[in-house]
């Protein structure tokens, strides 16, 4: 029997409003809705926790999942039109629970219950029905607290997530889900100097225990003047991750003197950051890293804290004067300096940072990864970089001066200290513009690109590995008859330490032949037993540690033919011989080779 999909569609959207209306209330529930209001989660020193919203303030000891009502009714959508629905028996697709409609001089079963009147039930009727199942509340009897508020429209929400972790031994777990929050709107104009008029944080960490953030779905957060986008000034470690199967991604986005992710204005220091998976791209406001330290104004700058990516598609734009990843910049003529780069280590994902343009006068740019810019000559340092992994790959860009990775640039020529850099296990770096200022770093087994596409590989004694050149000549050229021989020669260039004593391979035919290279770089080859034909020649250099694989260009199409006899003499034969005459020796001489010669006689006598 046909289903009526209409009917199934409207079914299904009841239940979910149904549901997500009663789950809108935060009362003994794990799932918490941003578009109600703001939303304050605190893990006590005792290791209870509670969230606040609109007042209320519940125990709840679960991960807390913060997401929107939009979202929620989605996903409940289309669960219950999933091959749930139909396995549980709940939802308009389960055949149980579907009765079609029927015509009306349809035949009604014998003994079969009948209403009096087939008019539809009055509202009191109805509303009786609906207080006998209140798992399944009308909306009409919604809690206050489930009232949305601050829209700002496209998806976002004007209200705040706070976070405070006091319990050092436990993690606090969130899960943000389709969250979306803009305060860029909040602040006045004289944060700089009074810390009371600062904007409001999208979402700010705070306390002295670790958390740890799952992403699912779209995240933004965009936040007010002197605020990062997510703020951090827990002491804690702030980590986060995408582990489940939905795929997350994050932007955050800071206001003046706030980095994208960490710290915001005079809380500066981003302290410890883990990031492992997602998609996440911060976007430093004006001075603040994209991840790292919180900008200067009319104060020192902040340092870029620890700043740990095991994972993930990691995009870090610094504000101006703020490097992309690392230290916070400065661009007036007050006291204080520009922030340091920090520890940052990187040891999987892709990474992209970018150093923010130079400050305000004669300044220089920030790093892409480092130490932030300055307009005087307290400029911020590279900090220590450590970058590893067979498929990590890091593209860093400073910007106005400022190094890819190093120091930030400063008035005229000068920079902030170099810091350390080391690249190793496999790891790939790209350098799109200035480079490094680091003197000696470290580069084992592993791959350098400069801005000019230029690649540089080190083996894992930490020497560059050449790329050598091999070519391949064969004389006599294009051909060959025999008896004559084919001398084939190939030639290494460019190898290190030198081209000596390199092996070089030969192949003939499905014949593999190794040269060793003299002193010149040449190895010298002659085939043997070549038949009449066509052959194709090939060499090659299988590499070191110190020198990438080389090929030569192979030769093809090589003829070897047969060579043309030249006469032979027959020596030894007088001007006459007869019957009896004494015996005589027979020789040849002439033609082209060796080999036996058969003498055979027209007389079938003689022997």
């Amino acid at each position: 029997m046909k289903k009526n999909n209409a009917f199934r569609r409207a079914a299904a959207l009841m239940a979910a409003l149904s549901i997500t209306v009663s789950l809108a209330a935060p009362v003994f529930a794990d799932t918490y809705y941003i578009d109600n209001g703001d939303i304050t989660v605190t893990k006590n020193a005792d290791g209870s926790q509670t969230v606040e919203q609109n007042g209320t303030s519940n125990n709840d000891s679960d991960e807390i999942i913060i997401t929107t009502t939009g979202a929620a009714i989605t996903t409940l959508e289309s669960d219950l039109e999933g091959p749930a629905a139909e396995d549980t028996g709940f939802g308009p697709v389960a055949e149980d629970n579907y009765q079609p409609a029927q015509p009306e001089d349809a035949e009604k079963p014998e003994g079969a219950d009948q209403p009096e009147s087939a008019e539809e039930p009055k509202a009191a009727d109805r509303q009786e029905s609906a207080d006998q199942q209140p798992q399944q509340a009308a909306p009409a009897a919604a809690p206050a607290a489930s009232t949305p508020k601050n829209d700002k429209g496209n998806g976002f929400w004007g209200n705040t997530i706070t976070v405070i972790n006091n319990f050092a031994d436990k993690v606090l777990n969130l899960t943000l889900k389709d969250v979306k929050i803009d305060v860029s709107d909040t602040g006045d104009d004289f944060f700089e100097f009074d810390d009371t008029q600062r904007g409001k944080a999208a979402l700010s960490v705070q306390g002295k225990g670790n958390v740890e953030i799952e992403l699912d779905g779209n995240n933004e957060l965009k936040s007010g003047k002197g605020r990062a986008g997510l703020e951090k000034n827990s002491t804690g470690t702030l980590t986060l991750k995408d582990d489940n199967k939905e795929a997350g991604s994050l932007t955050a986005t800071g206001d003046y003197y706030g980095a994208g992710i960490g710290g915001s204005g005079s809380i500066s220091n981003s302290g410890t950051i883990i990031m492992n998976g997602g998609t996440i791209t911060a976007n430093g406001g004006r001075n603040g890293a994209g991840i790292g330290g919180g900008g200067g104004g009319g104060r020192d700058a902040g340092n870029g804290g620890i700043v740990t990516i095991t994972d993930g598609t990691i995009t870090a734009k610094g504000g101006q004067a703020g490097a992309g990843i690392g230290g916070g910049g400065k661009d007036n003529s007050s006291s204080g300096g520009a922030g340091n780069g920090g520890s940052i280590t990187i040891k999987g994902g892709t990474v992209y940072a970018y150093g923010g343009s130079g400050s305000w006068g004669n300044g220089g740019g920030a790093a892409g990864i480092g130490g932030g810019a300055n307009n005087d000559d307290n400029i911020g340092s590279g900090g220590n970089v450590k970058i590893s992994g067979e498929y990590t790959r890091v593209i860093a860009t400073g910007r106005d001066r400022g190094y890819d990775i190093g120091g930030g640039a400063g008035p005229d020529n000068s920079f902030g200290g170099s810091g350390s850099l080391s690249v190793t296990d496999g790891a790939t770096l790209e350098m799109k513009d200035a480079g490094t200022n680091v003197t000696d770093p470290e580069y084992r087994n592993c791959a350098i690109i400069d801005k000019d596409g230029n690649c540089v590989r080190y083996n894992s004694e930490g020497n560059p590995i050449a790329s050598p050149t091999l070519l391949l000549e064969v004389s006599p050229a294009d051909s060959v008859t025999l008896p004559d021989t084919v001398t084939l020669t190939a030639t290494l260039a460019g190898a290190v330490p030198d081209n000596s004593n390199k092996k070089i391979e030969f192949t003939v035919v499905g014949t593999t032949a190794t040269v060793t290279t003299d002193s010149s770089g040449k190895a010298v080859y002659t085939p043997t037993d070549l038949s009449p034909g066509t052959y194709n020649f090939n060499a090659s250099f299988n590499g070191d540690t110190d020198n990438d694989p080389a090929s030569a260009t192979g030769i093809t199409g090589y003829t070897v033919s047969l060579g043309t006899q030249k006469a032979l003499i027959l020596n030894g034969l007088g001007s006459a011989y007869t019957y009896g005459s004494e015996p005589f020796n027979l020789s040849t001489s002439g033609g082209s080779g060796g080999g036996a010669v058969s003498y055979v006689s027209s007389d079938s006598s003689c022997r």
